[in-house]
């Protein structure tokens, strides 16, 4: 009975429910920490599906777990990380007999590369020793003849270089020369390196950037698990 009149107050229904004036602030910043928090868990999980879809394509699960395995076989020296290891080479090249998908991105890139340094150092070997097996018939049968042949083609290259300036003197007489470099060729070879060492920066950053984001997103991942 309220105040006891004779009244009783058998149900209250609220058609808005809010906190307390002085807590308010407090039960906002925990909606929006809360909000907040799924925001930034589902940008991080957009942003991890990008990066493996643009390291891997659809191996990258796989490549995932075998790198896990690789690495606790490596930790616990259990003696199976050489197998691992190979079947990680098998995914990247599109050769596993386990069936996993087909790697893309930059993993095929980076396969592409370095078969295609392969093909090259093992091209410019061979060639290298057939220039030598030839030279060193050349020099057994007339080495002054080999040695002049050598040095007019090494003066010739040398000669041809873009930061090589030549100056013709007349025969006879003394010349007094005043050397100073050439403006257009120094400034051309000061852009070259100028670009060459931007687009090696460039490439770094990258490198880096890419590294950073898959230690994260590796991080995430085994929270997860």
């Amino acid at each position: 009975v309220a105040g006891g009149r004779g009244r009783r107050i058998e149900r209250v229904d609220l058609n808005h429910r809010a906190p307390p004036l002085n807590l308010r602030r407090r039960f906002n910043a925990v909606a929006n920490a809360r909000s907040e928090g799924r925001k930034a868990r589902a940008d991080a999980e957009s942003e991890r599906a990008k990066m493996l879809n643009e390291v891997a394509g659809n191996a990258a699960p796989s490549l995932i777990e075998a790198i896990d395995r690789y690495e606790a076989a490596i930790e616990t020296a259990d003696g199976t990380a050489d197998g691992v290891l190979s079947r990680i080479d098998s995914i990247m090249a599109n050769e596993d007999s386990a069936g996993a998908p087909l790697a893309s991105g930059a993993v095929s890139e980076i396969m592409s590369r370095a078969e295609n340094l392969r093909f090259a150092t093992a091209s410019n070997a061979e060639a290298d020793a057939k220039l030598f097996t030839a030279k060193l018939d050349q020099f057994r049968a007339s080495p002054a003849l080999m040695y002049r042949r050598d040095r007019d083609d090494a003066l010739s290259t040398f000669l041809g270089k873009r930061f090589v300036q030549s100056v013709v003197l007349p025969v006879g007489g003394d010349a007094q020369l005043i050397i100073n470099e050439d403006p257009d060729i120094q400034r051309d070879l000061d852009l070259q390196r100028y670009k060459s060492q931007a687009e090696q920066a460039i490439e770094d950053r990258e490198r880096a950037r890419r590294l950073d984001r898959y230690q994260t997103q590796r991080g995430i991942q085994r929270e997860e698990n």
